[in-house]
């Protein structure tokens, strides 16, 4: 009887925006992720997501080159950020103003946003659809769907040649999946980013697991590895690991990390288990990256 009274109550935001422009985007802020952004979108895109906002902080790399079609075609909204960030709390700060940014600009026109990292896929296992994966959350009063991570590690590769992706290169992760991850939200039901992993949802809103399981606003303790996962590809190959991830780290936990030797015997565990769940996707994705015949 109190959910139906509640349902009738909250029924104009129940109703609100259901004619959207796109039905799947996501949002991500980066930094020097040029080598591997075209295998991010164009993979992103073969799971269903119509629409990027991207957000570029301070990188020095070639990007533009890379996102510049996509501009053109309207399949990317883009805008710079220049903050820096000296420590991993001023990180974090920039990403909520970025990620609240994201909403702003969603609300209206897109039903799911994602907010994602560029070492970040999202991957769903019943069906090849991102959109198919989610028909499940969208009826009931659900303002976000928690994805667990499954971190990779360098599978001992130096560096991933020029004619290989990422998600057919390094497949190597750990055993376990981790209890952070990230989220899909609808954005008329969040009202802000506080924490770029899971988000505050509007009265009756409320953040789920993939196994429809209801998230107060804090990190759940128990890990679920059902309908949609986040392929973390944490370290990177072994020349980003020492090039790109452990100077960062080194800025952000300076006592956490000490040497680069060190860092790497402790992110050994990362390549305990081979995985190939992303192989269905390679034949499709090298069509689009390297023009080849399917």
């Amino acid at each position: 009887m109190k959910t139906w009274l509640i349902l009738i109550l909250f029924s104009p935001l129940l109703l609100w925006g259901e004619k959207y422009t796109y039905q799947l985007a996501v949002g991500l802020m980066f930094q020097n992720e040029a080598r591997h952004l075209k295998e991010w979108i164009e993979y992103h895109k073969l799971i269903g997501v119509e629409h990027f906002y991207l957000c570029n902080n301070l990188s020095d790399d070639n990007f533009f080159e890379v996102i510049e079609p996509y501009i053109a075609s309207g399949e990317v909204e883009y805008f710079d950020f220049p903050a820096p960030s000296r420590n991993q709390p001023e990180n974090l700060c920039v990403q909520n103003t970025v990620y609240n940014h994201f909403l702003l600009m969603a609300r209206g026109k897109v039903k799911w946003l994602a907010f994602i990292d560029a070492d970040e896929y999202i991957v769903p296992l019943e069906t090849d659809s991102l959109i198919k994966a989610l028909k499940p959350f969208e009826n009931q009063v659900y303002g976000g769907v928690y994805m667990h991570w499954k971190n990779f590690g360098t599978s001992h590769v130096e560096k991933i040649p020029e004619d290989r992706l990422r998600i057919e290169t390094l497949l190597h992760c750990d055993e376990s999946l981790n209890l952070l991850g990230k989220s899909i939200v609808r954005p008329e039901r969040v009202s802000a980013c506080t924490d770029p992993h899971l988000f505050r949802c509007v009265s009756p809103y409320f953040n789920v697991n993939t196994d429809f399981r209801w998230l107060p606003y804090a990190h759940p303790n128990k890990v679920t590895g059902k309908r949609i996962l986040v392929h973390h590809y944490y370290t990177g190959d072994i020349d980003y690991l020492i090039h790109i991830k452990f100077p960062r780290r080194k800025i952000w936990y300076p006592h956490e990390v000490k040497t680069i030797e060190s860092y790497i015997e402790s992110l050994e565990p990362l390549n305990s288990k081979f995985n190939d769940e992303m192989n269905r996707f390679i034949p499709q994705l090298r069509t689009k990256l390297f023009k080849e015949n399917l």
